[in-house]
């Protein structure tokens, strides 16, 4: 093979792969050692320079802050403000109602919060690995097709290793530091449970 048409068929091929598909995909069949001989682990890293179209990640916070527990320690925490459930009274009762409607307020600003952290986050990732196209991070519902495509490889490396590494509100600590428990667990351990961040300062 001339040596020249090898090295456009090696770029076509890791153009493919970093734009569409994975590179064992791309291949399929072809000769073209450069591309199969990639490890799983680094196939991302290595195509990620070769990257010509949009990274598109969609993302929905409130699903992936109420697998982490968000949601039970809003439950708790509107026990809590009203002095339910064992907790004991914290509130006037006339301060009860505006206290609740302030919960839901932070719960939104904790979503907004982290949906734009997670943002920044994968564009941080996408530069580390020499991608010079635009990152376009949306949100989404859970209802909605997910994103990344399941075939991509390059924005799925993208998505999930930004998941580990943006902060959560209220902690600022990333997914990928909580080791010793459940982050919900850890949340309650360290008295930041979503009523207690609300009493002691205005988050809005």
């Amino acid at each position: 093979m001339d040596a020249s048409f090898g090295d456009d068929l090696s770029e076509i091929l890791m153009s493919g792969a970093a734009n569409l598909e994975g590179a064992a995909q791309m291949v399929s069949g072809t000769r073209a050692p450069q591309v199969l001989e990639f490890s799983p682990n680094t196939t991302a890293q290595v195509l990620a320079p070769h990257r010509t179209t949009p990274v598109r990640l969609s993302v929905d916070p409130a699903t992936v802050l109420d697998e982490l527990g968000w949601d039970d320690l809003y439950y708790d925490s509107r026990l809590a403000l009203q002095g339910l459930d064992g907790f004991p009274p914290l509130l006037a009762a006339e301060e009860i109602p505006p206290a609740l409607a302030r919960l839901e307020q932070l719960r939104a600003h904790d979503e907004l919060e982290w949906y734009l952290a997670f943002a920044r986050t994968a564009t941080a990732v996408a530069r580390a690995l020499d991608v010079t196209v635009a990152v376009e991070v949306t949100l989404r519902h859970e209802s909605t097709a997910p994103c990344p495509s399941e075939n991509d490889e390059l924005e799925n490396f993208i998505f999930d290793t930004a998941l580990g590494a943006t902060p959560l509100p209220g902690s600022g600590i990333a997914l990928d530091d909580y080791t010793r428990m459940p982050v919900a667990q850890t949340e309650v351990a360290a008295g930041r449970m979503p009523h207690q961040r609300l009493l002691t300062r205005d988050p809005l």
